[in-house]
């Protein structure tokens, strides 16, 4: 999937905000269970710079 490749060369994917029939597709598919998805673009960014810094240096 996206998503596991972009973990893969560092990068993460983020939803902000879907409509009610998109989240209906990820709660379906699991990928609501993933850590993808976010109520707010301000909570994805959030979320998204948490996770820059806990990522090692190197």
């Amino acid at each position: 999937m996206a998503y596991q490749e972009l973990a893969r060369n560092g990068r993460r994917l983020a939803i902000c905000s879907p409509s009610d029939r998109v989240s209906r597709i990820l709660e379906i598919t699991g990928l609501n269970l993933e850590g993808l998805v976010y109520p707010t673009t301000a909570e994805a960014l959030a979320a998204q710079s948490a996770a820059r810094s806990e990522v090692p240096a190197g």
